[in-house]
């Protein structure tokens, strides 16, 4: 056969046209769309944004190089968190970040003070972990939809939920020990 990759492509055409078929009959009920979930390809365009952010960044002035910075991004809001020397370093990575493609709004939650400490950043991760399994313990609450970030004991809340999933993490994550204050970065849904 001369044309073996046009002769694959009718075959593979042929061989997936059923599929809908196969799934439609195969259900009860129709496929409710997920609204709260993000799609992969919401998921690379994060990524490049988090990607192009840390670059760029860290290309800024020496002031931003003494800083740490963490930056997260969900359905192109991004939330900054960490710290920086002066209050011109933490408007210069809100500028940065607010350039890239794609970010529809910054959450720039940076402090002006030194650096976290090793122990403040485990004390960080231990209070994430808490409150990571906390959610998950909740079958009300969506867990897998909700990012959980912690800087100097204040947890940050990032994902798409409704308004009550919301009100029902805040609540549970009141119960957890170490937890200074708790910011709601949702996208409500």
């Amino acid at each position: 056969m001369k044309h073996p990759l046009l002769a694959t492509l009718v075959l593979s055409t042929i061989a997936l046209h059923g599929c809908s078929t196969m799934i439609s009959n195969g259900r009860e009920e129709p496929i409710k769309e997920d609204y709260g979930s993000r799609t992969m390809g919401g998921y690379i365009d994060d990524q490049v944004i988090e990607t192009k952010a840390n670059v760029n960044i860290s290309k800024g002035s020496a002031e931003l190089q003494h800083g740490r910075i963490s930056i997260t991004s969900i359905d192109g809001i991004v939330l900054l968190v960490g710290q920086v020397p002066t209050q011109a370093a933490k408007e210069e990575a809100g500028r940065i970040v607010q350039q890239v493609r794609d970010v529809k709004q910054v959450q720039n939650m940076l402090s002006v003070a030194p650096p976290a400490t090793l122990v403040m950043q485990s004390q960080d991760t231990f209070i994430t972990t808490q409150v990571i399994s906390k959610l998950f313990s909740n079958k009300n609450v969506p867990s897998s939809q909700i990012k959980v970030i912690t800087e100097a004991g204040i947890v940050y809340l990032m994902g798409r939920v409704t308004p009550q999933q919301a009100n029902l993490a805040v609540d549970l994550i009141r119960q957890v020990g170490g937890v200074q204050q708790i910011v709601k970065v949702f996208e409500y849904i």
